[in-house]
């Protein structure tokens, strides 16, 4: 079987969300903890909010915990303008050199 990358010693495992409803308000900073397992330490690891894809994050805890900051406003390419995410249920997911995690449900409340 192939190696795994240095630090990861598995398939990313997502437990447990914090907070697991968010409500992102313009000019806000709204962070988020994923708590799990086989997360990169070094800033490999990808975090998928929805369509919302935030790169090169480091995990803490020995790959553990995750924390992001949430942007209240995404954009899905250089040409479109920015928009908001919506209220509704997100699924969230990681990945790196392991893999891709299972993905755990966000609620984005008004």
């Amino acid at each position: 079987p192939p190696s795994a990358a240095p630090g990861v010693s598995g398939t990313p495992r997502i437990d447990r969300l914090s907070p697991d409803s968010i409500r992102l308000a313009p000019n806000t900073l709204t962070s988020l903890t994923i708590r799990g397992g086989n997360f990169a330490a070094s800033a490999t690891n990808t975090v998928r909010v929805g369509p919302i894809v935030l790169t090169q994050i480091a995990a803490t805890g020995s790959g553990t915990v995750i924390d992001v900051i949430v942007p209240a406003r995404y954009t899905t390419n250089a040409e479109a303008p920015p928009r908001r995410l919506s209220p509704g249920m997100y699924a969230v997911s990681v990945e790196n050199a392991g893999g891709t995690s299972n993905c755990a449900s966000l609620k984005v409340i008004p």
